[in-house]
């Protein structure tokens, strides 16, 4: 028994060792996204979504001891990949959500079949949706929607019309949100 428990020890100590690890090459591959924002934007890009990926895997695998120092360095490759992001000459938009794990957009096509972006919306681990609003693309609105259920949501959709947000949890639960309604979107 005290063989199997001074085992278990040495897998736990090195597991920590190897995230450990880990979150140093992450805070490496941040580093040269911040050097590389001007210069190489493209390239800042690449390195802070690989990094921001395997960021978020140490989170999962950290032990309770680590776990603030992976959801620490989770936080800086987030603001690093905005940065990047930013730099490519995108808009960055931003709600607190966590980790994303599903993204959804919209198209508004105008009678001159000409196509604007209207309606974006991600969804995050914690069950929340962030949506924006693009009718006014340069005042975007956004809204937190809650899903109310138990997260993961495992599907969510804009309906083609653009006039629903409907979201499916991991228990088939739906929730529908009318996006015609005048301000916040209102669930049905």
């Amino acid at each position: 028994q005290a063989e199997a428990l001074a085992k278990l020890k040495g897998e736990e100590q090195k597991r920590a060792a190897e995230i450990s690890d880990r979150l140093s090459q992450i805070l490496a591959l941040k580093t040269q996204a911040d050097l590389f924002v001007a210069e190489r934007p493209q390239q800042s890009v690449r390195l802070a979504v690989a990094a921001t990926d395997l960021a978020e895997i140490a989170v999962q695998e950290a032990s309770p001891q680590q776990r603030a120092r992976a959801l620490a360095t989770r936080r800086k490759m987030e603001k690093t990949l905005r940065k990047a992001l930013a730099s490519i000459g995108g808009k960055v938009y931003y709600q607190e959500i966590g980790p994303i794990t599903h993204v959804a957009a919209h198209e508004h096509f105008s009678q001159d079949k000409r196509s604007t972006l209207r309606w974006i919306a991600a969804s995050g681990t914690r069950g929340t949706i962030a949506l924006w609003d693009l009718q006014d693309p340069t005042n975007p609105r956004s809204s937190l929607l809650d899903f109310g259920f138990s997260p993961p949501i495992r599907q969510f959709f804009i309906t083609r019309d653009g006039a629903s947000l409907v979201a499916l949890g991991a228990r088939n639960q739906m929730t529908v949100w009318d996006l015609t309604s005048a301000g916040t979107p209102c669930r049905m």
